[in-house]
C-alpha cells in the first residue's frame, strides 16, 4: 500500500493516466468492501488512501473553497516552486467534465498571489459505478 501511494504521486506528476487508474483500482480493492456502495464519499476514501504519502511533500486540503466553488482536493507543495495539484472527482460523469469544472470555477484562483511559483496540475477523475471503472 505504501509503494502504491508513492507510485501514485509519481505517476500523477508524470501525467500518466493509465497508471493512475491502475493504482486507484488497486486502492479501491484494498479499501472498499464489495458490499459498500461506491459513491462520491467512498471515492474520496479511496483517493485519500491512494495519495497517503503525498502528505510528505504536500499539504493536502479537502473540500477547498477556492475561486468560485469548492475543489475536492488541492495539494499545496511545501516547496512553493513545485507543482500545485488540483483534483476534481466525479461519479457517473466524466473526467473531462471534472476538468471543465476546475476551469469554470477557477479553483486555481490566487495561487500565484499565495506565493506558489510552480506549475498547476489539474486532474479530473471519474468513477462509473455501473462497472466500477475509473477514468482520468
Amino acid at each position: 500500500m505504501i509503494n502504491n501511494s508513492e507510485e501514485m504521486l509519481k505517476m500523477t506528476l508524470k501525467k500518466n493516466p493509465e497508471e493512475i487508474c491502475k493504482i486507484l483500482k488497486n486502492s479501491h480493492m484494498e479499501k472498499i468492501k464489495p458490499r459498500d456502495k461506491m459513491d462520491h464519499g467512498n471515492l474520496k476514501r479511496v483517493f485519500e488512501f491512494a495519495y497517503f504519502n503525498a502528505r510528505i511533500n504536500y499539504i493536502v486540503d479537502e473540500e477547498v473553497g477556492k475561486g468560485k466553488g469548492i475543489a475536492d482536493f488541492i495539494f499545496y507543495p511545501k516547496d512553493k516552486n513545485k507543482a500545485v495539484i488540483i483534483i476534481e472527482l466525479k461519479v457517473n460523469g466524466s473526467a473531462k467534465k471534472a476538468l471543465k469544472q476546475i476551469h469554470l470555477k477557477e479553483y486555481y484562483h490566487d495561487l500565484k498571489n499565495d506565493g506558489y511559483k510552480g506549475n498547476i496540475l489539474l486532474l479530473g477523475i471519474n468513477l462509473n459505478t455501473k462497472n466500477n471503472h475509473i477514468h482520468v
